[in-house]
This record gives C-alpha cells, structure tokens and sequence, in this order.
C-alpha cells in the first residue's frame, strides 16, 4: 500500500465509522474490518506516518440521534 493509499483508506473508514454510529452503514462489519486491519498492517510496518485522524488513534464521539444522557446514582466503572 503507498502512502496516498493510505490516506485514502483512513478518510474512507472515518466516514463508514461515522455512517455506522448514525446506524446507515454502508458496508458489512466484514468489509469493514477487513479495511481497518489493512490499516493497521500499514500502520505497524511505517509508524513514523501514522495519521492522527487515523480511526486507530481516535474513538467516534458524536452521539447517535435518539439516546440521551443521564445521571447514574451508581457510578459506572468502564
């Protein structure tokens, strides 16, 4: 895989990332994990070009439409 290739690939799953939190997913958890160990494999053998917008090095924070926030009485541990 190029380096453009990689590129590519990190902006393509950030968008199905984001498709599938909003609950559209395009493709199958298959294909999609498919792709991330792609970019993981990429990853591990050029570390000095990872991307920080990699999907490896952030966590989706948006909130899916429909859930709302509450107060726990009880704190949860995660």
């Amino acid at each position: 895989m190029t380096y453009g290739e990689y590129c590519t690939l990190v902006d393509e799953l950030n968008e199905l990332a984001k498709a599938y939190s909003n609950g559209n997913s395009p493709v199958s958890d298959v294909v999609y994990d498919t792709k991330y160990r792609q970019l993981k494999e990429y990853e591990l053998q050029n570390p000095d070009l990872i991307l920080s917008e990699s999907p490896t090095q952030n966590v989706v924070e948006e909130l899916v439409d429909g859930f709302k926030k509450v107060a726990h009485t009880v704190p949860m541990a995660s």
